[in-house]
């Protein structure tokens, strides 16, 4: 939570810094831009020099048409001396230099000097003013009474939540009252956010790991409904209904099952396990558990592989080509394989004789299976099938 807050500070402070920066860089008054040493820079004679030129040119177009007028016997010849008198006088006060027009009035000079003064004094102020609001503005939007609807808060009750569970201490976090409150406050959060499928999705998992498994089914029933082609959701749903409903093949977990295994045989190839142990298992809580799936004659690098602990049994598992070790070697490149469930007493990829194991007959691939059940009840034993 204190570092959400000190990058927080640092970019409202960087931010300010950005909206204040024209005041520290160098300005010229306008009138020393466009005049050096007592000279018109030669950009302002080329503009000026073309102001006069069309100005000139419209008069004598203008006096052809007052001739062609008066040819015609439109105007008489009073009217086109009057009238070419008034052209001849505004061409003069177009092409006149500015200080001829009026000796009395305030020099070019002075009076961008004056405003020059005015703008900077108002830019000077209009710039601090934002910077203040920078940072302002920003809690605003993302604070809990602002446009954010608790943006702010969100972030650092996902950091509490995501520090609680990687601590070593609270390794198994459904056994922290800390971690529950968290989830509470999470749940009442998304309940104002139907929208939120992030945190909604989160929320389910961490229901889950609070042993809660209706709550988590009831959520991922939610997102079932509005993403009905996700296999990630329905291998979920699937699993949090198998424990919602104490680890029974329930009729509404086979048919969750069966919809998450027709999903994933239009990605490629998968499987569903159910990894139990047996009461004379004694092993922590903590013990880690392999379930992977191995070539029946091939090699014996696991095809697919998942990592869970011993607190997570009774667990529904799916494998599938996602999760291979190696690139082409995957559930997708054989079709008979053996599905392996392991409890390492040393946490350990390799084989003690402290573990506890169990191996399934050869399944073949090629055709559509059942839940493959594996019940962990036996020390392990030599590797081949």
């Amino acid at each position: 939570m204190n570092l959400f807050w000190f990058w927080a500070l640092l970019l409202s402070i960087l931010a300010s810094l950005f909206v204040l920066l024209p005041l520290f860089l160098p300005r010229r008054p306008f009138s020393e831009s466009k005049v050096s040493e007592g000279r018109v820079s030669e950009g302002s004679v080329s503009e000026a020099a073309s102001r006069e030129g069309v100005n000139v040119a419209l008069y004598v177009e203008h006096l052809a048409e007052l001739e062609a007028a008066q040819a015609r016997g439109d105007i008489t010849p009073q009217e086109y001396a009057q009238l070419e008198i008034e052209m001849q006088e505004n061409l003069l006060l177009d092409t006149a230099p500015a200080s001829t027009i009026s000796s009395t009035s305030p020099s070019k000079t002075d009076v961008e000097t004056v405003s020059g003064a005015t703008s900077t004094r108002r830019g000077f102020m209009t710039l601090v003013l934002a910077a203040l609001l920078v940072p302002l503005v920003a809690v605003f939007i993302f604070a809990d009474f602002g446009l954010g609807r608790g943006a702010v808060s969100d972030v650092v009750l996902l950091e509490e939540m995501l520090e609680k569970s990687s601590q070593k201490k609270t390794a198994d976090p459904h056994q922290t009252t800390e971690y529950r409150q968290l989830v509470e406050q999470l749940a009442a959060r998304i309940s104002t956010q139907p929208d939120n499928v992030e945190g909604q999705f989160l929320l389910a998992r961490s229901w889950s790991r609070l042993q809660e498994p209706a709550k988590a089914a009831a959520i991922y029933e939610q997102l079932r409904r509005r993403f009905p082609q996700d296999l990630t959701l329905a291998t979920h749903y699937a699993e949090a209904l198998f424990a919602a409903d104490a680890q029974q093949m329930t009729a509404r977990v086979t048919a969750a099952i069966v919809s998450a295994q027709q999903l994933a045989s239009a990605t490629g190839r998968s499987i569903m396990v159910l990894v139990e142990v047996a009461a004379n298992v004694t092993v922590p809580e903590d013990a880690v558990v392999f379930v992977y799936a191995r070539a029946w004659e091939g090699p014996s690098v696991p095809l697919a592989v998942r990592r869970l602990t011993r607190a997570d049994l009774p667990k529904l598992v799916r494998l599938d080509e996602s999760m291979a070790m190696m690139q082409g070697t995957g559930l997708r490149e054989y079709d008979k394989v053996q599905l392996v469930a392991r409890i390492s007493a040393t946490g350990s990829v390799v084989v003690s004789d402290d573990d506890y194991e169990a191996r399934s007959p050869v399944i073949d691939l090629s055709k559509d299976n059942a839940v493959i059940k594996l019940l962990v009840e036996h020390k392990s034993r030599p590797t081949s099938p």
